[in-house]
């Protein structure tokens, strides 16, 4: 699911983490 996250997040903000 942590995969996940990363990938669903558009760019690297500090929340998407």
């Amino acid at each position: 699911m942590r995969f996940l996250l990363l990938f669903h997040c558009p760019l690297p903000p500090p929340q998407c983490w």
